[in-house]
């Protein structure tokens, strides 16, 4: 019988395939999200002078492109998703690691920051963005490929959190234990505080320009009562994305330790099987002279 050493050393033998499936995903995942931060500091101002350089679009502002939340969010993104790949690395070669346990923690705690985030973006970019007529303006002025980059930047990192949380991060609740979602919500209003102040501070240097359009119309009361509805609208959201991942990767984690107790049962009646078959062989071989020595003291 296989000894625990061993047993141990082949489940981890078994499951190389699906550690290198998460090391491929998360590498593209990480390319793709670098190639839209090119694009975002890169793509889009080359293609807005290009096309108009005397678009208002253009216009130097207080704050840069760190005004918007959406590459805020990106930023945070991209980090996430190579911490993520350098967790599936070393949990391909360096399991049993001190360094395993520390990335599995640093993927897992800000994954419900990011994700809400993500999500929020691109929910908030179709429901408040993309059809207010201002953007609709820019649009018609800056052709389909703007139109394209926006839709890049707004919904691929909300389908990579997404997908993260289905098929990459599996991880073992019983170390890390369930997400407090008092810390989530109080992480996440945390930096809506930094974020509406920020904002705030750059609208005032840019004599009340704000970063977004719709914005425009608001007056003070307006402005305090969105950023009321929006602290709502994510507290709502991080409380359904903690249920929602732990649910998950509970799930998971449940399948994954049945499946190994089956495996382990099956190894066990094998074992057990292989020894009955040799001591049956021994008993065929062994009988015959048995009876030839009974016959021959018989004589």
């Amino acid at each position: 019988m296989a000894s625990p050493t061993s047993q141990q050393q082949q489940a981890q033998h078994a499951g190389l395939p699906k550690r290198m499936f998460r090391v491929g995903a998360y590498t593209v995942g990480a390319l793709l999200l670098t190639h839209l931060t090119r694009i975002q500091f890169v793509g889009v101002p080359t293609l807005l002078k290009s096309v108009n350089a005397g678009s208002t679009m253009l216009q130097q502002r207080f704050g840069g492109a760190a005004r918007f939340l959406t590459v805020q969010s990106l930023m945070f993104c991209v980090l996430y998703a190579y911490v993520g790949l350098a967790h599936a690395l070393v949990d391909c070669f360096f399991p049993a690691s001190r360094l395993h346990h520390f990335l599995e923690r640093a993927t897992h705690r800000p994954s419900v920051f990011v994700t809400t985030l993500a999500i929020f973006v691109c929910v908030g970019y179709y429901i408040l963005i993309h059809p207010d007529p201002v953007m609709k303006g820019h649009f018609e002025e800056f052709g389909d490929e703007f139109v394209t980059y926006m839709h890049l930047l707004h919904a691929v990192p909300a389908v990579f959190v997404v997908v993260e949380v289905l098929f990459l991060k599996h991880v073992d609740l019983a170390k890390l234990h369930r997400s407090s979602i008092k810390d989530e919500i109080v992480a996440l209003a945390a930096y809506g505080l930094i974020y509406v102040a920020w904002t705030t501070f750059c609208a005032y240097m840019n004599n009340w320009h704000w970063q977004y359009p719709f914005m425009q119309e608001f007056d003070s009361v307006a402005h305090v009562a969105f950023n009321v509805v929006v602290f709502g609208l994510i507290m709502g959201l991080c409380y359904c994305v903690v249920h929602f991942r732990d649910g998950i990767h509970h799930a998971l984690s449940s399948l994954q330790s049945k499946a190994e107790h089956l495996h382990a049962e099956r190894t066990t009646a094998a074992a057990q099987s292989t020894v009955a078959d040799a001591c049956s062989i021994n008993r065929l071989e062994f009988t015959p002279r048995r009876r030839v020595r009974a016959k021959a003291t018989t004589d």
